[in-house]
């Protein structure tokens, strides 16, 4: 156990990080060490300073040192490394994070290739799978153990066969990819009903949705009367109502006709006749082509909104969705192709993989595979996630669901001596699943790593090794460590009084908060309710919720909630509200809806993405303050207007730093500086718009100032004392009004979109729809959530939260609860009714959380500080790398090991080529994608197996530099950094090339950056000073005797 668990004590500096003066964002210069190979728990309300500690801070100096070691080239191309604000660190280990931000939106990705299971099962298939050929389906024979045979041909058609490689499996590659979608899997194709704006209108009114009002159909080419010809010819006219054409008259209007021929264009020859300028032609004619046939062929070279208005995503005809081509999807295992296999749930695959038969030769083969399958599957299930089907596009996986995918291939990696770095990660995850959850970064910290997550769940927090608690409050109330230590011991007597007064996180696992659904009985209420809902897994179900009331959406994940309330009942309601055109998912009617006026919903999309975007800009409120501004006497005298006082437009802003109030210096591989603009001193505005002031605020001063004081000074401003009365509803009054969006906690994001909505003004009943709404809040920031909606629903307003957080499931009017189980097992209506009668329920999984089933956690196990796997050695199995025969070797860790043999023994080979790549290749597959793809590529190692890895760091025995260009400055990369000095500090201002005697501009002009030119030495010349010029005085060189030979050219 640690001797210094009071946060104190004489432990060596190799047992912990230590962390000083840390001023990340909010962190007022913080000092705090957290223990190596232990699970930390950071925890504090919302805006409190925790991800800034964290990630902004022990993420990104753990990683930016451990990348400091790649080349000033390498890592100018990955990107800004900028060290944190902080006075020291030490101690850390290279950094890996696993966060909620990181989404994916690649298109390309699914839950199989991030989770990194379709890549083993396209191992599989190429090493025992069984070829077929596209052109006849004939089985194709068995090309040997490795399956890596070279093109061949077909024995019964003579067709080519491509080799059985696991690229020709990847639908990533051109080999494998289908033709059609290009690996995509899906393709836009028209919807004829997106084209029809209103059915009961006819064809001449406008029925069609690209119809002008001249009467021109945009994309058919054709105007209304020219197409009323081609309805004639069909027995029919433009005049007959849209809902009242038959099939076949609608088939002639939306895809052609070869009937008669047409003129087309918008403009007859009589109107062409009278342009000037240009010669009039007479219109181009043919058959009518229709609508649909000609959107389709834009739509395989473009993809503008016009155009995209009338389609709707497919799955790809060519391929049937599977994302492969024909020679991919004639490979089979078990009978079926490697698209059926990714189409499996991974608890279905993970069955699949332990009912596989094959034959011996076959077994042996598969079989480390096979193994490698069934970890990464049981730890996705272990994660909650076992509903997922691997086919499924990674762009549709919540924050929490992508986090939880990384996880776990960074257990699966084997991967020790890292820092994680994990932001909330029970986001999203039932409370059934918490424990399972806990289980997992165990392992990752019992793999010998040192694991920090981020959180505010209460069972985290009490299973954890370590505790810290920032705060007391969020912003610039916070900031600060009120506690570091056992997690138990927070709640001992003996807490200093400071902590025990300050810290809320104390307070909250002392005396957990406990809210109790209203007296008031919706039983027989009015209410919302949704028949036969069988969207994806959904099972028919018909749901009721209460109208005027709170009412939560629960199950475990996968159960079927988002389907239920975002596809069909949001998209339901916003078609018939807003006029959407996104159909819902499939379901026979919903009633009740009559009372309703507007739907507004809230997901967890970030507010802004830029430091231009802030709670004033997101929320619109500074749109009316910049009016107030205007109308002042001095702005009227001056001419300016509303744009002039916003810092994103040009007129009022500083344009020099274009309204950011700093420049960016740009200073290549170190990072980028921001420096205070010269011209606005940080200011912002040009000084015409600064010298307006309302009620002695200039539009400046406005934006430094907090909500709560910003309420005050437009206290007589309905719409703006709306707007930021929402703001301090939902807890946010301490907010600047200007603060940069990137710098919000994810909490503190998800309530300015909140409170954005509360502050619109209401228009009849709202339906309010909420996805997980706590994720990023500290319990006693869920408070003011459910006084925000407890005032929605004073209202007379209706609020459907899809959650799995207790607190406000216990404050619900209604719960709906969807199970019992995910995937194919859930999509059922498990309970519904107040929080009470859910409870009781024997089957309901959240009825189980609601009675404490799920509360009592394993202790956690305590282990000495440098653990059994930390001590393990580095096994290598089976190394083949070059010239090695199938060696085993031990490493021990934390020991100098020599590698020694005869000149091409292996040495390198197993030293570079093997260790170094294996360890680079497990840590580089835990960068982003863009990080990836700078780093030099491996893959030369070549074994069975490697455990005990660890970030590595190669210094090669490169052969000296035979480069006249090259110093030692250039080697150190010192001479860099210098010129990077010059070009930033020195006067005049250059560029750093300009100090680089290996760029032609800097370089002298004389020598061309060498230093030296060579010229004649005339001693060099004179071999015998004692003979004469012609008589060998220069005879001791070819050239000088050639010049002093008294015959030749030159004496002569």
């Amino acid at each position: 156990q640690h001797r210094w668990a009071d946060g104190h004590g004489g432990a060596p500096l190799s047992d912990r990080i230590s962390i000083r003066g840390a001023r990340q964002h909010n962190l007022q210069s913080v000092d705090v060490d957290i223990p190596h190979d232990r699970l930390t728990v950071i925890t504090g309300v919302s805006g409190s300073g925790k991800s800034s500690l964290a990630v902004d801070t022990l993420f990104r100096e753990g990683q930016r040192r451990y990348l400091e070691s790649l080349s000033s080239h390498a890592r100018q191309l990955l990107g800004k490394l900028e060290r944190p604000a902080l006075d020291a660190a030490e101690g850390l280990r290279p950094a890996l994070a696993v966060d909620q931000r990181s989404g994916v939106h690649n298109p390309r990705s699914t839950v199989g290739t991030l989770s990194e299971i379709y890549d083993y099962l396209r191992l599989l298939f190429a090493r025992v799978g069984t070829q077929h050929c596209e052109a006849c389906a004939g089985r194709l024979p068995q090309r040997g153990a490795d399956r890596r045979a070279q093109v061949g041909s077909c024995p019964s058609c003579g067709a080519t066969v491509p080799a059985l490689t696991a690229s020709l499996l990847s639908f990533n590659v051109p080999q494998g990819a289908c033709p059609s979608c290009r690996g995509l899997g899906v393709e836009d194709r028209v919807d004829p009903q997106l084209l029809i704006a209103d059915p009961e209108r006819t064809l001449r009114q406008g029925a069609l949705v690209p119809t002008t009002p001249n009467g021109y159909i945009v994309y058919s080419q054709v105007t209304v009367d020219v197409l009323d010809r081609v309805c004639h010819a069909h027995g029919f006219s433009v005049d007959v109502p849209s809902l009242e054409l038959s099939d076949e008259q609608r088939n002639v209007v939306l895809n052609g006709s070869d009937r008669i021929r047409v003129p087309f264009g918008k403009h007859p020859l009589e109107s062409r006749m009278r342009w000037t300028g240009i010669t009039a032609k007479p219109r181009i004619e043919g058959h009518y082509q229709g609508l649909v046939p000609i959107i389709d062929e834009i739509l395989k070279h473009k993809r503008n909104r016009n155009v995209l208005r009338f389609a709707r995503t497919f799955p790809c005809s060519a391929c049937d969705g599977s994302r492969l081509g024909p020679a991919a999807r004639a490979v089979e295992l078990a009978g079926q192709t490697i698209s059926e296999w990714a189409n499996d749930e991974v608890e279905t695959l993970d069955q699949r993989v332990l009912d596989l038969e094959l034959s011996g030769q076959d077994q042996t083969i598969a079989q480390p595979v096979l193994r490698a399958i069934r970890k990464r599957a049981e730890l996705l299930e272990q994660l909650g996630l076992g509903h997922l089907n691997l086919s499924r596009s990674s762009e549709s996986l919540s924050g929490g669901e992508a986090q939880r995918i990384r996880m776990a291939t960074q257990v699966s990696s084997g991967l020790r001596g890292v820092l994680y770095v994990l932001d909330e990660p029970s986001l999203g995850l039932h409370p059934r699943d918490h424990s399972r959850l806990q289980g997992v970064l165990k392992q990752l910290r019992d793999g010998g790593n040192t694991v920090v997550s981020v959180e505010h769940d209460p069972t985290a927090m009490l299973a954890a090794d370590w505790l810290i608690d920032i705060g007391p409050g969020p912003g610039d109330a916070g900031g600060r460590v009120l506690y570091s230590g056992p997690p138990g011991a927070l709640l001992d007597a003996k807490v200093p009084a400071a902590t025990a007064r300050e810290s809320v996180t104390r307070q909250l696992l002392h005396d957990p908060p406990t809210h109790h659904r209203p007296a008031i009985d919706h039983d027989d209420g009015p209410q919302l309710t949704i028949r036969g809902a069988a969207e994806n897994n959904l099972q028919g179900i018909d749901v009721s919720f209460r109208l005027a009331a709170l009412n939560v959406v629960t199950g475990v994940s996968g159960a079927g909630k988002s389907t239920l309330v975002n596809r069909i009942l949001a998209r339901a309601l916003r078609r018939k509200l807003h006029g959407a055109i996104s159909p819902p998912g499939v379901h026979t009617g919903i009633d009740g809806t009559e009372g309703l006026g507007k739907l507004i919903s809230i997901d967890q999309a970030p507010i802004g993405r830029t430091p231009r975007s802030n709670p004033a800009t997101y929320t619109k409120v500074f749109d009316a303050i910049r009016a107030c501004f205007a109308k002042t006497p001095e702005a009227q005298a001056r001419g300016l207007t509303k744009g002039h006082f916003s810092f994103n437009v040009k007129g009022g802003r500083c344009e020099l730093c274009q309204g950011a109030g700093v420049e960016t210096v740009g200073m290549h591989f170190l990072g980028d500086v921001a420096v205070t603009c010269s011209a606005c001193a940080g200011r912002r505005f040009d000084e015409t718009v600064l010298a307006v002031t309302y009620r002695d605020h200039t539009v400046l001063d406005v934006l430094r100032l907090s909500v709560v004081e910003v309420r005050r000074l437009f206290d007589d401003e309905p719409r703006i004392r709306r707007v930021l009365q929402a703001l301090m509803d939902v807890g946010l009054g301490y907010l600047k009004l200007g603060q940069p969006a990137t710098t919000l906690s994810g909490g503190e994001a998800q309530r300015v979109k909140l409170a954005a909505e509360l502050g619109r003004p209401s228009k009849g009943a709202t339906l309010y729809v909420l996805d997980e709404p706590t994720a990023g809040l500290h319990p006693a920031d869920v408070d003011h959530l459910l006084e925000a909606l407890r005032a929605l629903v004073a209202r007379g307003n209706t609020a459907i939260v899809v959650e799995h957080d207790l607190q406000v499931i216990r404050a619900a009017d209604w719960v709906v609860d969807l199970g019992p189980e995910a995937g194919a097992r859930g999509g059922r209506l498990v309970a519904a009714g107040s929080p009470k009668q859910v409870a009781r329920c024997p089957q309901s999984a959240i009825g189980a959380a609601l009675r404490g089933e799920f509360a009592d956690q394993p202790e956690t196990a305590t282990r000495s500080s440098a653990g059994p796997a930390i001590q393990a050695p580095i096994a290598l199995r089976a190394v083949t790398t070059h010239n090695l025969d199938r060696l085993d070797v031990d490493i021990p860790h934390g020991r100098l090991t020599v590698i020694t043999g005869v000149s091409g023994s292996g040495k390198s080979s197993l030293a570079l080529d093997t260790l170094f790549d294996a360890c680079r290749t497990r840590f580089a597959d835990g960068l982003p994608s863009y990080a990836r793809h700078f780093l030099e590529r491996g893959g030369k190692a070549e074994l069975g197996a490697a455990q005990g890895l660890t970030p590595a760091i190669a210094i090669g025995p490169k052969p000296p530099v035979r480069n006249p260009r090259s110093t030692v400055g250039t080697m150190t990369e010192t001479d860099a950094a210098l010129r990077l000095l010059m070009s930033r500090a020195g006067h005049p201002k250059l560029r750093a090339s300009m100090f680089s005697f290996n760029d032609h501009d800097g370089a002298c002009a004389t020598c061309r950056g060498l230093g030296t030119v060579t010229t004649c030495d005339p001693e060099g010349l004179i071999n015998d000073p004692t003979l004469p010029l012609a008589g060998g005085a220069m005879g001791g060189s070819r050239s000088g005797r050639f010049h002093g030979d008294p015959h030749g050219r030159t004496m002569a």
